[in-house]
């Protein structure tokens, strides 16, 4: 009788150790999945705070980057060219005879040519030399010289009737009267188109001529 009564308290507490058991870990199951719903739930509020929303404009700031080099590069700058370059107005020539391009440049007030600096023009007819050459039937004359002084006097020879163009320069350099003045140098250019006519009034010279301002 003992006997039965032991074997029945043993299997029941058995049976109550096991039910004990599956309890608790029912209880650990549902207290790991709230934990886990908790943790999913503040992820997913997470999100939908930092997420923009679809009318929210999101605005990126760029961060200057330190480690970048400066832009060491010189600004550009603008040339001032110290040569001015003209075209005159048509200009007629007495056809089948000799004649002259005067350059004649006006310099300021209180300055004169540079003796010692060469003075420097080159003359080309660029157009029409059927028409009109320099003397001696040269198309090109130059010449670089300290004595040079104007105005220039350059001999042409006139054709038969027609158009052409002269271009002339001249690198001219001058100077203050005063002593020790300021030197000055400047390249006038002139493109001078001719009409070379049979007319009988028609000029036997042609003009380049400027004046220099300061």
């Amino acid at each position: 009788m003992n006997r039965n009564s032991n074997e029945l308290s043993t299997g029941t507490t058995a049976r109550t150790n096991q039910q004990l058991i599956v309890s608790l870990v029912i209880v650990l199951v549902i207290i790991g999945s709230g934990s886990i719903a908790c943790i999913a739930n503040r992820s997913a509020t997470a999100d939908s705070i930092n997420a923009p929303s679809a009318n929210t404009t999101t605005a990126s700031v760029t961060m200057p980057n330190v480690n970048a080099r400066p832009n060491l590069s010189p600004p550009s700058s603008t040339t001032v060219s110290n040569s001015n370059e003209v075209t005159l107005a048509p200009q007629p020539l007495r056809a089948n005879a000799n004649g002259e391009l005067v350059i004649q440049v006006a310099l300021p007030e209180g300055y004169h040519l540079n003796e010692e600096a060469p003075q420097h023009y080159e003359a080309i007819v660029t157009d029409g030399d059927s028409h009109l050459l320099f003397a001696r039937g040269e198309r090109t004359l130059a010449r670089t010289s300290k004595s040079l002084a104007l105005p220039l006097r350059l001999p042409l020879t006139a054709r038969t009737a027609g158009a052409a163009n002269v271009r002339v320069s001249f690198k001219v350099f001058y100077c203050r009267y005063a002593a020790g003045g300021s030197c000055r140098v400047k390249t006038l250019t002139w493109n001078v188109p001719v009409e070379v006519t049979t007319q009988e009034d028609a000029p036997h010279t042609i003009n380049a001529q400027s004046a220099i301002t300061l």
